[in-house]
Protein backbone atom coordinates (compact mmCIF):
# COMPACT_ATOMS: atom_id res chain seq x y z
CA UNK A 1 0.00 0.00 0.00
CA UNK A 2 1.13 3.53 -0.64
CA UNK A 3 -0.32 6.91 0.23
CA UNK A 4 0.52 9.65 -2.23
CA UNK A 5 -0.39 13.29 -2.70
CA UNK A 6 -1.24 13.96 -6.33
CA UNK A 7 -1.01 17.58 -7.45
CA UNK A 8 -3.09 18.25 -10.55
CA UNK A 9 -2.34 21.09 -12.97
CA UNK A 10 -5.27 23.17 -14.21
CA UNK A 11 -5.58 21.39 -17.56
CA UNK A 12 -6.11 17.98 -15.88
CA UNK A 13 -8.65 18.93 -13.20
CA UNK A 14 -11.67 17.83 -15.26
CA UNK A 15 -10.09 14.53 -16.44
CA UNK A 16 -11.15 11.26 -14.72
CA UNK A 17 -7.57 10.42 -13.73
CA UNK A 18 -8.37 8.43 -10.57
CA UNK A 19 -10.92 6.34 -12.46
CA UNK A 20 -8.38 5.73 -15.24
CA UNK A 21 -5.78 4.70 -12.68
CA UNK A 22 -7.98 1.87 -11.41
CA UNK A 23 -8.95 0.92 -14.96
CA UNK A 24 -5.40 0.82 -16.38
CA UNK A 25 -3.72 -0.89 -13.41
CA UNK A 26 -4.64 -3.62 -10.95
CA UNK A 27 -4.90 -1.19 -8.03
CA UNK A 28 -7.67 0.04 -5.77
CA UNK A 29 -7.77 3.69 -4.78
CA UNK A 30 -9.26 5.44 -1.80
CA UNK A 31 -9.41 9.23 -1.51
CA UNK A 32 -8.28 10.35 1.95
CA UNK A 33 -8.31 14.12 1.37
CA UNK A 34 -8.80 16.44 -1.56
CA UNK A 35 -9.03 20.08 -2.51
CA UNK A 36 -10.00 21.21 -5.99
CA UNK A 37 -10.47 24.74 -7.27
CA UNK A 38 -10.98 26.06 -10.78
CA UNK A 39 -7.25 26.36 -11.40
CA UNK A 40 -5.55 23.65 -9.32
CA UNK A 41 -6.19 20.60 -7.23
CA UNK A 42 -4.64 17.95 -5.02
CA UNK A 43 -5.74 14.57 -3.78
CA UNK A 44 -4.25 12.40 -1.04
CA UNK A 45 -4.77 8.93 -2.41
CA UNK A 46 -4.34 5.52 -0.80
CA UNK A 47 -3.25 3.13 -3.56
CA UNK A 48 -3.68 -0.57 -2.73
CA UNK A 49 -2.29 -3.48 -4.73
CA UNK A 50 0.84 -5.37 -5.63
CA UNK A 51 4.04 -3.32 -5.33
CA UNK A 52 4.83 -3.48 -9.06
CA UNK A 53 1.33 -2.34 -10.04
CA UNK A 54 1.51 0.54 -7.55
CA UNK A 55 4.90 1.62 -8.94
CA UNK A 56 3.64 1.44 -12.53
CA UNK A 57 0.56 3.48 -11.63
CA UNK A 58 2.69 6.20 -10.01
CA UNK A 59 4.95 6.40 -13.05
CA UNK A 60 1.83 6.70 -15.22
CA UNK A 61 0.51 9.58 -13.07
CA UNK A 62 3.84 11.40 -13.34
CA UNK A 63 3.92 10.88 -17.11
CA UNK A 64 0.46 12.49 -17.29
CA UNK A 65 1.95 15.63 -15.69
CA UNK A 66 0.67 15.08 -12.15
CA UNK A 67 3.01 15.98 -9.31
CA UNK A 68 3.57 13.12 -6.88
CA UNK A 69 4.62 13.28 -3.24
CA UNK A 70 4.96 10.03 -1.31
CA UNK A 71 3.18 10.45 2.02
CA UNK A 72 3.56 6.88 3.34
CA UNK A 73 4.85 3.66 1.91
CA UNK A 74 3.92 0.35 3.50
CA UNK A 75 5.81 -2.76 2.49
CA UNK A 76 3.80 -5.86 3.28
Amino acid sequence: DMIVKCIFPEHLIQDPIIYQLGYEFDVTTSIRQAKVTSDAGWVVLDILGEELEIQKSIVWLAEKGIGIQIVKEEIV
